[in-house]
């Protein structure tokens, strides 16, 4: 587990100016964690959301992550916070970030610790949450798996 976390972390830290590169940046998506119902082979996470545009203005939404996988992590003070790429300029039209994203995710925790989650999806599947999410937590476990995440 711990493998795939690190080396989640390189491909973040190597990929993203690539990445980057393949779109328009829209802003950063920040979310933290309101409720969870984990069942170690399904977890259903709840998050109040806010999409900061590249000219500041702000967008709330609620976003919900339904992961297929296993997770034995208590989690609290969780928080979510990636960079939105797209290729579409429509997809730069208010409230485009709804929709569902679809991807993996890993995480780790002793105390304090992190993840990667890569998504894609929401405006006609032209939007991007990359190059990965850097993920805080405070708890205790590990989980990987395949997600989806709603925004609304």
């Amino acid at each position: 587990m711990i493998k795939k976390f690190l080396l989640a972390a390189i491909l973040s830290a190597t990929t993203a100016p690539v990445l980057a590169d393949a779109g328009v940046k829209l802003g950063t998506l920040t979310c933290r964690l309101t409720d969870v119902d984990n069942m170690i082979v399904y977890t259903d996470e709840k998050f109040a959301c806010g999409f900061q545009h590249t000219n500041g203005s702000i967008e709330n939404y609620i976003g919900e992550i339904k992961q297929v996988g296993l997770n034995l992590s208590v989690k609290r003070n969780y928080t979510l916070v990636w960079l939105v790429f797209t290729a579409n300029a429509d997809a730069q039209k208010p409230h485009a970030m709804a929709g569902t994203y679809v991807g993996a995710s890993a995480d780790a925790a002793v105390g304090a610790g992190g993840g990667a989650n890569y998504l894609t999806g929401g405006f006609n599947d032209a939007i991007s949450l990359q190059p990965y999410s850097v993920s805080g937590e405070t708890g205790v476990g590990v989980s990987v798996g395949i997600e989806t995440f709603e925004l609304k």
